[in-house]
């Protein structure tokens, strides 16, 4: 497979995908924090030689008690290339601020009520949200965009304004 400007580079994909239901309250954080994830993937992953494809992995998987698991996972050479890409997970990961994009991800996960992890270890380099699914109706435990909490049980929702409505 072929992307993005340089015709030259080669990426071999693979792919692992379990059919998932998601509400529109984490169908959006989910595909904002997948492009995030991917696109890091694809500007640092690499084979292990200039003619060798660079490889992605990505496995979206239904697990236990409504769980979800979304992984996107990049090859690193075993040279200096390996060593760019650490230090650019660590430079993104581990900066006091936090880059844009580790906020970005950080804000999507908890969105999700999910927690991810980033590291990179054996030649690849690994992001990985888990989150739990909601059903129809139900919000996430998140901060979900538009979401309100739930009243108390025999308590009814009080009416609010349409938005931009005071």
């Amino acid at each position: 497979m072929n992307m993005g400007a340089d015709f030259e580079r080669r990426f071999q994909m693979r792919r692992q995908i379990d059919p998932v239901v998601l509400t529109p309250d984490q169908a959006v954080p989910l595909a904002l924090w997948f492009t995030e994830v991917l696109t890091n993937a694809m500007k640092y992953a690499s084979g292990d030689g200039p003619a060798e494809a660079a490889r992605l992995e990505v496995t979206l998987r239904m697990e236990a008690e409504n769980r979800c698991r979304l992984r996107v996972r990049n090859s690193v050479a075993a040279d200096s290339g390996a060593e760019d890409s650490a230090a650019a997970a660590e430079d993104v990961a581990d900066r006091p601020d936090g880059g844009l994009g580790s906020r970005l991800l950080e804000a999507f996960a908890e969105q999700l009520g999910g927690e991810f992890v980033m590291e990179e270890r054996d030649g690849w380099h690994r992001a990985e949200l888990r989150f739990t699914v909601a059903e129809p109706g139900q919000e996430p435990d998140g901060d979900a965009p538009g979401g309100a909490a739930a009243p108390p049980e025999g308590e009814a929702a009080e009416p609010q304004p349409p938005s931009g409505v005071a």
